[in-house]
């Protein structure tokens, strides 16, 4: 009896039959299982091939718009050239290629195809074409095949904005007089004032923008003034780009006459305001130009030139003002730590009239402009053609008979404002 005693336990403790038996249920669905991830690895593969593939057709067709024949032609080239029809049957049609914009804040492709600024191309290997990615072991569980499905949408980047008014209640905050022409290509305009006049259009006068966007849920059009597109009401507007400016305000340079009436080139520094007058021809060197304690002032028949230039207004006394008939043209540094920042005043500093432009004969400015407590104004006349200019103030009026030409052409801009690089050039959106 002892003995039998000292074997019973030993007995009872012997479970090995009991793991091999649950070993032998078990091992089925685990080889299962395995075999399945096989399979899905081979469609994940799949996927990434296609994904590939229509992530350069979207480009190739966003590169050909607003063609859009010419759009969907290429991306289907594209993807049949990256992705064989000999291993993969046809995997997107013509009605896989889809026209219209991408919304960034929804994450959405709204299509529109009287509106093609971005193009969405698609990627199947579905059931529904015959041409699933089969499975080696998934009919095991009952399926034989896997459905992928994968898009990309690519169109120019965001658009930037060129002008934008910071106050944020103002009447005419944006204020276009009779018979002003602005004309925004490829660009934007931006107001921050949510009064029912924040953005005023006075008779007669034509403002065109990619987009224009104002805070408030109403504007003011007289008579035969026009905007197109409508704006977008209640809209939030571009932010404040806040530039930081590489600028020492140091001692006043001497000797410069003011007025400057001959022919010269001046050189980065400190001035103590800047008069040029009476057919005066001036060139800025390269570099940082700092006026403090009195006006920036281009008078008649002047003439002023700089590449690579930025001119930091640093107090509440330098003001800008270029009058009638000079001749201007100034671009901003294309590389360093002032790079695209053509004329920069603090945001602590509200000069009292402004930045003024009178001239009926700039030429070129390139690079931003950036005054967000003063008032910005170009007066009757003025005329002003750039590639590209980014204008941010606290308040703007075009005056009458402006003539304002903004096109925002990354190919001919030497020196593109903050916040402009990779605008408008074509790239994957989604």
């Amino acid at each position: 009896m002892a003995e039998v005693r000292r074997i019973a336990p030993l007995f009872l403790a012997d479970r090995r039959g009991a793991v091999a038996a649950m070993l032998a249920l078990t091992l089925p669905v685990l080889a299962g299982l395995a075999a399945v991830a096989v399979d899905i690895s081979h469609a994940r593969a799949v996927r990434a091939e296609l994904q590939a593939a229509v992530d350069l057709a979207a480009i190739a067709a966003a590169r050909r718009l607003p063609d859009k024949a010419s759009a969907v032609a290429a991306a289907l080239d594209y993807v049949a050239r990256n992705a064989a029809a000999a291993r993969h049957g046809i995997v997107s049609e013509a009605s896989d290629v889809t026209f219209g914009r991408y919304d960034a804040e929804a994450d959405a492709f709204v299509v529109d195809p009287d509106d093609p600024r971005a193009v969405r191309v698609v990627a199947r290997r579905v059931a529904a074409r015959g041409n699933a990615v089969p499975t080696s072991f998934g009919r095991l569980l009952g399926f034989d095949s896997i459905d992928v499905s994968v898009e990309a949408i690519a169109g120019a980047g965001r658009t930037p904005a060129c002008i934008v008014a910071l106050h944020p209640n103002a009447s005419g905050s944006l204020t276009f007089d009779a018979n002003a022409r602005v004309n925004l290509r490829g660009c934007e305009l931006h107001g921050h004032s949510t009064h029912s006049r924040g953005l005023w259009l006075k008779s007669q006068s034509d403002v065109t923008a990619e987009r224009t966007c104002i805070a408030a849920a109403t504007y003011r059009e007289q008579s035969t003034g026009a905007i197109e597109p409508p704006p977008e009401t209640s809209c939030t507007p571009a932010a404040d780009p806040a530039p930081v400016v590489d600028a020492v305000v140091g001692t006043c340079k001497v000797g410069i006459p003011k007025p400057i009436t001959d022919t010269r080139t001046l050189t980065p520094g400190t001035y103590c305001g800047l008069a040029i007058d009476s057919n005066a021809r001036v060139t800025l060197a390269p570099g940082t130009y700092v006026i403090k304690n009195a006006p920036f002032e281009l008078m008649s028949n002047v003439e002023l030139s700089g590449t690579g230039v930025t001119i930091h207004l640093a107090d509440a006394a330098a003001c800008l003002r270029f009058d009638s008939n000079t001749k201007v043209s100034l671009t901003a540094p294309s590389s360093g730590p002032n790079r695209g920042l053509l004329i920069h005043q603090p945001r602590s500093v509200n000069c009292a009239s402004g930045l003024q432009f009178r001239s009926n004969s700039v030429g070129r400015l390139e690079g931003m402009i950036y005054a967000p407590e003063s008032h910005i104004e170009w007066r009757s006349n003025a005329t002003l053609n750039s590639p590209c200019l980014a204008i941010v103030g606290r308040t703007f009026e075009f005056d009458s008979n402006v003539r304002i030409d903004v096109a925002w052409d990354p190919a001919a801009c030497t020196a593109p404002p903050p916040g402009f690089d990779g605008a408008g050039r074509v790239a994957l959106l989604r």
